[in-house]
């Protein structure tokens, strides 16, 4: 199949673009810049252009029997703000309808968990979720406002299927879509002082190569208009913190960090890495995402596509050691 994909470059995106040319299929890969692509898999065929640029991709549409959209832009905060905007909905809508109107069979939309909303303490929720305010940053608004507007072409009979991955974890770039790499480097280098909130708010773990593998399952199985959630175990900050302690051999955080106490901090760092010109990090925003349950099922998936779950442990196994391995932990 000749696949037609856009994020490449980024953490989840590296990992569809091996998997695809593993499985057989030829991947067309649009790159703002094809050297960018010189450790991706060999056999991929760069499409040099822009995703805000329909212009530089137009014509390859219609020679691919797929459009594969990973893409994303994914952070805290971007100059200007409506940066955020045109990448996560509009560049979105025009490349469905582009595929559509090129005649593309089947567009795949990789959408995230945080479209979905958060959700209830002690409830799990799907696919079926609606996104509802409040929107907790940019990142949230835009890919919780681009889920209604895909949905609402999906209705038109735009023949896309829409992916939701959990939180994704394991090995590969440590872009700011692999988060939980970041928080387990964090920890071992003595920067989590304790848990944020009370401990017990739930997030969903997707081990990489399953949300990679379902892909490729909803690639070549998914009905048009369908919607999975591709996602894992879930688990409270308290068991996830737990289970790291234990694999690097230290103490696991005992206090909880109260909601003002980090709002206040994390407001303050903003503003700092903003006044010096970094990017910021954390954001009080961010903050409010990461006191909130985000549990979800993967019962359609896994009864439709095959889909299977990696034991949340040996996930981060298996992650733990390939950062030793690759030297982002010491050993």
């Amino acid at each position: 199949m000749r696949v037609f994909l856009t994020g490449a470059t980024g953490y989840l995106g590296s990992h569809l673009s091996r998997r695809l040319v593993s499985a057989g299929h030829e991947v067309h890969a649009l790159v703002r810049s094809p050297s960018k692509l010189a450790d991706a898999a060999p056999g991929i065929h760069p499409v040099p252009g822009d995703l805000l640029d329909p212009e530089t991709y137009r014509e390859r549409l219609s020679a691919v029997d797929a459009v594969l959209h990973a893409a994303a832009l994914v952070r805290v905060w971007v100059r200007p703000r409506e940066l955020m905007d045109r990448t996560n909905v509009d560049a979105t809508l025009t490349l469905i309808r582009e595929a559509a109107a090129a005649g593309v069979p089947k567009i795949l939309y990789t959408s995230s968990f945080i479209a979905l909303g958060p959700t209830p303490r002690g409830e799990v929720r799907d696919e079926s979720a609606r996104p509802h305010p409040p929107y907790y940053n940019d990142y949230h608004r835009t890919k919780s406002i681009a889920l209604e507007k895909v949905r609402a072409l999906k209705e038109t009979g735009t023949p896309v299927v829409i992916l939701f991955p959990g939180v994704i974890y394991g090995p590969g770039p440590l872009t700011a879509g692999n988060h939980v790499v970041q928080v387990i480097r964090d920890f071992a280098r003595g920067r989590v002082p304790g848990y944020i909130g009370d401990g017990r708010q739930r997030w969903n773990f997707a081990w990489i190569h399953d949300v990679v593998d379902g892909h490729l399952a909803a690639l070549e199985r998914a009905a048009p208009g369908s919607e999975y959630f591709l996602g894992g175990e879930n688990r409270s900050m308290r068991e996830f913190m737990a289970l790291i302690a234990d694999l690097l051999g230290k103490r696991p955080p005992r206090i909880p960090l109260p909601r003002a106490f980090l709002k206040t901090a994390a407001a303050l760092q903003f503003a700092g890495e903003r006044l010096f010109g970094r990017e910021p990090t954390i954001s009080p925003g961010v903050i409010d995402i990461y006191i909130r349950d985000w549990a979800f099922r993967s019962d359609r998936s896994v009864n439709e596509l095959d889909y299977r779950i990696t034991p949340f442990a040996e996930g981060i196994g298996q992650t733990i050691a390939w950062m030793r391995d690759h030297g982002v932990l010491k050993r």
